[in-house]
């Protein structure tokens, strides 16, 4: 039994109600949002009296091209998608939301309501960051002493505000709804039909990472090695929520990690002109996922063997 999956026992769980949820807090926000931001770079285009047709479509096609316009697109889809979800999860499934957050009481001893936001454990959130935070800096660091060449450092104070304030505009309303819909709502959603945790953990990282597949730019070994990587990230964020029996020390790591590789350091080749703190060139794709994948592994080991009976309790590998 896992606190964090049984909470899906509270509202209502028809496979109907699953479906609806999954096509509006996706698709159509995704379809919502696309036309918003077309719109957006018509008007953009167009207050600057450039009325060429050619030049309107290759802006629409390739607005990874263009931070702002990455990052526009992506705060409007999550934005759309957090709403939706948060609607779908109340009425469709009525069901409260920090049901999909942790395992928090919703009153206190006195029968006094708790708010939500004091029902967030935000200790833990700090400490899921900084827990990733130190994986990666140990990691990059590494990969300096071995090819310091592949290094490239970009100091451009203002373009680093201007990351930083994409950043915030867009990218934790998607940590959080990713965090939500995977860690949260898909996870207790499979717990109806899959008892086992670890099949659990299994099939929704992979859905997770196939979401992404488009991450690593649309060459196919980058898109393969983003697979790979997302996967045992996914895996691990399943595994810090069941054995925290929540998703905040996720939500953390997530958005640690997404700060990191967009504001501190990306590779050639990913989706995106980020314009990094540092900017990794000429890396063997093979080499650099194998050497993720490794550092990923050897990091869950040290976590296991740190955690090892709250991890198999999780699992329902303990004694019991």
């Amino acid at each position: 039994m896992n606190l964090f999956l049984d909470n899906v026992k509270k509202g209502k769980n028809n496979l109907w109600r699953y479906l609806l949820t999954i096509f509006l807090s996706w698709g159509l926000s995704s379809i919502i949002a696309s036309i918003l931001f077309i719109f957006t770079i018509l008007f953009y285009i167009m207050h600057f009296g450039n009325f060429d047709i050619n030049i309107i479509l290759d802006s629409i096609v390739n607005f990874q091209s263009d931070p702002v316009f990455l990052f526009l697109l992506i705060f409007l889809s999550f934005s759309l998608s957090m709403i939706i979800f948060y609607i779908c999860v109340k009425f469709i499934h009525k069901k409260d939301l920090i049901s999909l957050v942790n395992v928090s009481k919703g009153k206190n001893i006195a029968g006094k309501r708790i708010s939500w936001i004091k029902r967030i454990r935000w200790d833990r959130f700090l400490k899921g960051a900084l827990l990733w935070s130190i994986f990666l800096i140990i990691t990059e660091f590494i990969l300096y002493i071995y090819n310091p060449n592949s290094f490239i450092f970009n100091f451009d104070i203002e373009n680093i505000f201007l990351m930083i304030l994409l950043f915030i505009i867009a990218i934790p309303i998607q940590v959080t709804f990713e965090e939500l819909f995977f860690r949260g709502y898909l996870i207790q959603g499979l717990k109806l039909k899959i008892k086992n945790p670890i099949f659990i953990i299994l099939f929704s990282s992979l859905v997770f990472s196939l979401g992404h597949i488009i991450n690593g730019g649309y060459d196919s070994i980058f898109m393969i090695q983003n697979v790979v990587v997302t996967l045992i990230v996914g895996i691990m964020l399943c595994g810090f929520t069941l054995v925290d029996n929540g998703i905040e020390l996720a939500t953390g790591a997530h958005l640690a990690n997404n700060f990191f590789a967009v504001i501190i350091s990306s590779s050639d080749g990913s989706l995106g002109n980020f314009n990094s703190i540092i900017q990794t060139v000429g890396n063997d794709p093979i080499i650099d996922t194998l050497f993720t994948t490794s550092s990923l592994i050897v990091f869950a080991l040290i976590l296991f063997l740190y955690k090892k009976e709250n991890v198999l309790k999780a699992l329902n590998l303990g004694n019991n």
